[in-house]
């Protein structure tokens, strides 16, 4: 387009029309100045993250070992209980089955012995009512023979009568302090025979009382408490994994201590003690107790064992992710 140089107005249109398109190229340059220092802004802001996803999957891959190390502790954990378990449950089975034929071998002792003392009772009152019949016939013999000396002290005898009287009446005195004698003799040899077996039964359950109360006493202090872990156990609780090794403490100071309790209880229930029954009744809900919290305990490892393993997944996922966007 030619432009007469001559003419102002044009001129002045153009100069017009050359400061507009100034103008417009400075905002432009502007704009792109702009530009230019948002996308320096931009690359050191994708510095950073690239230097924080950096050091993200490294704090992922410390995590990860530490879940995988914790895993496999669990499971050494796990594999170890569950092998004690399986040790304590067949030892106590054998001792429950021993325990039994103990118990029937007892009963038949206990039902020999109430047939014995029954048969003593019998026979004791059989020989009381011997025993009464001969009294009573022998206090009337010596009714007889009482009167029998007084007949022969009313009569009218000669001096050699009345020696023989007096010998006779001295035998006869001699024969009712004989047969007094004898009649004392029966009645503490009748004594004698009650069955010495069932005062010496007594006395040693009352003996067996107190020992049972004294290894009662001793035993629920060596007695642990069942401890229960908590419904729902945090990951990395420090209290939770000092109370469930306390708990595992006393469960195996328990256990050491158990043949010694149970060598107790079986020596007395050898005595027929009731007590001691109640003891044995006692520990064996002890052991299913037990054997519910050590279920429990496994279920609550296996729990915490996944929730690690989803922990893991989505951190691998985010690994996978940042990585991702590090290659794009």
């Amino acid at each position: 387009m030619s432009v007469d140089s001559n003419d102002p107005e044009i001129l002045q249109k153009e100069i017009a029309r050359l400061k507009e398109e100034v103008q417009l190229r400075r905002k432009e340059c502007e704009i792109v100045n702009e530009i230019i220092q948002e996308r320096i802004i931009l690359k050191s802001e994708f510095a950073n993250i690239q230097s924080e996803c950096l050091k993200y999957q490294e704090e992922a891959k410390k995590v990860e070992k530490e879940y995988i190390h914790q895993i496999e502790k669990l499971n050494a954990t796990n594999i170890e209980l569950s092998k004690k378990w399986e040790e304590d449950k067949k030892k106590w089975e054998k001792d429950k089955k021993q325990y039994q034929e103990r118990n029937e071998a007892q009963q038949e002792t206990i039902l020999k012995l109430e047939k014995e003392k029954s048969a003593m009772e019998s026979k004791i009152k059989k020989r009381k009512k011997e025993n009464k019949i001969k009294s009573m016939n022998y206090e009337k013999q010596i009714k007889e023979l009482k009167n029998k000396i007084s007949d022969f002290e009313k009569e009218k005898v000669s001096p050699d009568q009345y020696q023989l009287l007096i010998d006779e009446n001295k035998r006869l005195k001699f024969e009712i302090l004989s047969l007094k004698h004898d009649q004392q003799m029966i009645m503490k040899q009748n004594l004698e025979n009650v069955p010495q077996q069932v005062d010496e039964s007594e006395d040693l359950n009352e003996m067996n009382k107190e020992k049972t109360k004294a290894e009662k006493n001793a035993k629920n202090e060596s007695k642990p408490k069942i401890v229960k872990i908590s419904e729902n156990p945090q990951l990395f609780d420090e209290e939770f994994t000092i109370k469930r090794l306390e708990a595992d403490a006393r469960l195996i100071n328990y256990y050491n201590l158990r043949e010694e309790r149970l060598k107790i209880i079986e020596g007395a229930l050898k005595k027929n003690d009731i007590q001691s029954k109640k003891d044995f009744i006692y520990l064996q809900l002890q052991e299913s107790l037990l054997i519910k919290d050590y279920k429990k305990k496994i279920y609550l490892q296996n729990q915490i064992i996944s929730k690690y393993r989803s922990e893991i997944k989505k951190y691998r996922k985010q690994f996978n992710l940042s990585k991702k966007q590090k290659d794009d």
